[in-house]
Formats: C-alpha cells, structure tokens, sequence
C-alpha cells in the first residue's frame, strides 16, 4: 500500500487501511454502488430459475415460486422441495456479462486499488455469488477457513506454496443487511494468527465443497463478527480465516464475493480463470469480455 490515497477519486477511510495492515481484514462502509448490487441479480436470477427448474424436473415441486421476492423465493422452493442437499455455486451462471462488468466496477477496482497498492489490477480466479440458507445442515453454513487454502485444491490446479503469500484482496458484499443473526461473516485477526497457514481440515468437501480450520484449531482463536449493511465491503487477505453465523431466523442471506491482486505475479488460478480488470500501463493490456469468455469456456 505503498501508493498516495489522494490520487484515488474514490479514497478508502486511513482508519480502513490502517486496521487491514494490522489485522488482515477491515470494513469498509457505503462503498459499493447501487449498479453492483443490480449487476449481482443479474447474475443469480437465472441461477436460480435452473435451481426450481430442476427441481420440478425432479417432481419434488410443483410451480416456480415467481410470484415471491428473490429473498423468500429460493428459500420457500427449497422448504417445500424437501430441503434438497445442492451446491449454493452458481458455476457457469458465474462467467457472464454482469460479472465481468460487476468485478471492473470503477468504484471497487478503486478500493482494491488502495489495498493493494497498485492500479495495475486482475481478477483472481475465485469468484461467487451464494446463498446461506436457514439450516441446521452444515453443508449450508460456510466453516472457517482461509482462501488460501482453496488454491490446493485438484479442480484448481496445485498452486507452489509461494502463491500462498502471494496478495490476494478478497472482497465480500452483502445483498442485504446481515448481523449475527443473519449470517454476517466472523474474522480471525491475522494479528492473533501470526499470519500463519493452518493445515487444512476437510468439512466433507466431496459433498460440500468445502474445507477449513480444523475445530481444535478454532479453539485457540477469537472470531469477530461483523454486522454490515447493504452497500458496505468487507475485505481480507487470503490468509484471513473467516467464517458465517448461523441464520437464526428465515432470512435467506444472499452475498458476492470476488478477489483482486496485483497483475504482475498473479497467482495461477488468477492467470487461468481470472482477467485484468484494470491498468495504468495502457488500456489494451486489460482483457475484453469477449476474450475472457472464451477464456474460461468450459
């Protein structure tokens, strides 16, 4: 972070910058335009139209459910489904117009800018767009874990442990308002860390995809929740162990979640699924949509 904030039209609080420095995480407040929020629907609508329509294919339902808000839809389609076990990614409903243009968002590549310390950005190779559902099926709740930890993963590709210190900046956005009771996401200082790679803990990750820190490693450690509000960013490092609250009530909680680092030494996962999102270099280093698409065509 190296770069003068003044030069940045939209300029992250020093108190923001200051708190991720130390502790690999801040919140960053009423950052997030309105035009991502809408790109964001633009590309989970469709994803869960494929979601119902399976479902009905499957006779666990019998209509579509479009006469409901997008915040009780999916959820009272899954309820009367049998609350049917499915992967909350979206995958190929991911690599389309709305994302590539929601991950550029001027505002966004200007905070990652901050954070990073430079404007010559790419998208890293992970991306999402999720529900957290009102479950007790762990599948549904998303376990501490650090980013880092995905990259090693076969469907990636064997990331060198060097990639693992490289800088990636993940950036979490809200769709709706969030609290402990809500699914707002728990962080683990990198202060109280040491900044340190955990071994890695399989949450049945053939089923759920996911992985984390072990539960006897998550006893030593204080997780911090933060409660954010629609427009607001939450950013950490990708060696910040991080986790969701459990919904207490029926709010479906809906939430994006994209990552930026430095072009030069991108990661591997970043050079195969990612792009560059933004130079100041010249303006045809950064990739067209066309040629990410046929990029990460599967």
């Amino acid at each position: 972070m190296s770069q003068n904030i003044s030069e940045y039209p939209v300029q992250v609080p020093a108190e923001a910058l200051e708190h991720y420095g130390t502790h690999g995480y801040a919140l960053v407040r009423n950052i997030v335009p309105l035009e991502v929020i809408e790109l964001a629907w633009q590309v989970i609508d469709p994803w869960v139209d494929s979601v119902i329509k399976n479902w009905r294919e499957l006779g666990l339902i019998d209509h579509d459910f479009k006469d409901l808000g997008r915040f009780d839809r999916l959820r009272d389609a899954w309820r009367a489904a049998g609350e049917p076990h499915f992967r909350r990614q979206p995958y190929k409903y991911l690599i389309v117009p709305p994302m590539y243009h929601l991950m550029r968002n001027k505002a966004l590549c200007e905070l990652a800018a901050q954070i990073i310390g430079t404007r010559n950005l790419s998208i890293h190779g992970v991306f999402n767009a999720r529900p957290q559902l009102p479950s007790k099926d762990p599948t549904h709740l998303t376990p501490f874990h650090q980013d880092a930890q995905y990259w090693y993963l076969d469907m990636y590709g064997k990331e060198p442990d060097l990639e693992r210190r490289t800088h990636v900046m993940t950036m979490w956005i809200p769709l709706r308002d969030v609290d402990e009771t809500t699914g707002a996401l728990r962080v683990i200082s990198t202060k109280e860390t040491g900044n340190k790679m955990f071994a890695i803990h399989d949450y049945d990750e053939k089923r759920s995809g996911m992985v984390g820190l072990s539960p006897a490693d998550l006893e030593r450690l204080t997780p911090i929740t933060v409660p954010m509000s629609v427009g607001d960013a939450l950013v950490f490092t990708q060696r910040t162990p991080h986790g969701a609250n459990s919904i207490l009530n029926e709010k479906l909680r809906w939430a994006i979640d994209i990552r930026y680092e430095a072009t030069r030494g991108r990661t591997l996962i970043g050079s195969r699924f990612g792009f560059i999102a933004a130079s100041v270099d010249t303006r045809s280093t950064e990739t067209p949509l066309e040629s990410w698409l046929a990029q990460v065509a599967p």
